[in-house]
């Protein structure tokens, strides 16, 4: 296992994958994009009865303290039937459209699962890794190396959440405690009454962590001793990051391939565009799934040809494409 594959959907579906994972961190409504890299791991477990597709949704604080807008993903309020909060909107409709695309594939959703981020974090092999990482002189080398190259530095990863306000802060944890696993910081909040607090690095929904970092849940084993054998990122994924160049699906793989010889494949889809410009889930530059379902009930045949009359390409532009698959 290991290594990188960039849109090519035909060695994709050749290949025989028992786990698939996919992470979902959504800033907005789920879209097109979103469907598409859902699809693309149907598509795989549709091909391997006994294969089975798990998605993480982020749930803890998203966005670091910024000024004094503290409303930030974790906290966001979403009223509209019955919902409180949009992260939990979000995972309910993930998994609506995940069984969507099950039934049209004819997949048992039970072959899905659809968890938030914080039950991850109290795992013990999660923890372990969390400690190797960032307990150790030999795991921050490992991070500087692959994740933050530069001046940045490893505690700039991490972002304790406060108990008082459940925010996160924007200034970098400093590493306290005897073997260093106690991350202490400030709550920014000015409608918090907390001024300084520490976490635990392993304390279970506590410590928000970079998303380059969190796909080390991949490595986890399940119930039956398995661990994911391939990973599905979107197409920013393949993009160069920072000055260094090296795309971020290779820095995962790399980080992920150092910690264990379990280390998924990882595919990076196609990066869905218009006019040149990335869609984006709060940008409102691409059909949502709302609007999918309402003006194309065969939006998921449409989906589906579009992947496979492009097998290979790794930028899809709606502004052309949309006149064939979605008008």
């Amino acid at each position: 296992m290991g290594g990188v594959i960039y849109t090519d959907l035909d060695r994709l579906t050749a290949s025989e994958f028992h786990k698939v994972s996919l992470g979902l961190k959504p800033s907005g409504h789920l879209h097109l994009g979103t469907a598409l890299t859902f699809l693309q791991g149907m598509m795989v477990i549709s091909k391997n009865p006994t294969a089975s597709l798990d998605v993480a949704v982020m749930d803890l604080d998203l966005d670091f303290q910024r000024g004094k807008d503290f409303v930030s993903y974790s906290h966001k309020p979403y009223t509209v039937n019955g919902y409180t909060l949009f992260k939990d909107y979000i995972a309910d409709e993930s998994r609506l459209l995940l069984h969507g695309l099950a039934d049209y594939f004819g997949v048992d959703p039970l072959r899905i699962r659809v968890s938030q981020f914080s039950g991850i974090t109290s795992h013990p092999q999660f923890q372990r890794y969390l400690t190797d990482l960032f307990g150790s002189v030999a795991g921050r080398t490992l991070l500087k190396k692959t994740i933050v190259p530069g001046k940045r530095k490893t505690k700039d990863l991490l972002a304790p959440i406060c108990d008082g306000c459940g925010h996160s802060s924007n200034k970098p944890p400093k590493f306290k405690g005897e073997e260093g696993l106690e991350l202490q910081t400030h709550c920014y909040n000015q409608k918090c009454s907390v001024d300084e607090y520490a976490v635990k690095l392993t304390q279970p929904g506590k410590v928000n962590i970079f998303y380059l970092v969190d796909p080390i849940r991949d490595m986890i084993p399940d119930k039956e001793g398995k661990v994911v054998d391939l990973h599905i990122f979107g197409g920013d994924y393949g993009i160069p990051y920072d000055t260094s160049g090296l795309p971020k699906a290779e820095r995962v793989s790399k980080l992920m391939s150092a910690l264990s010889d379990r280390a998924p494949t990882i595919y990076v889809g196609p990066t869905l565009t218009k006019g040149d410009v990335k869609i984006g889930k709060s940008k409102g530059n691409g059909y949502t799934i709302g609007e999918l379902r309402e003006r194309f009930p065969n939006w998921i045949e449409r989906s589906h040809s579009l992947l496979m009359d492009n097998p290979s390409q790794k930028k899809l532009d709606l502004s052309v494409l949309g006149q064939k698959y979605f008008s």
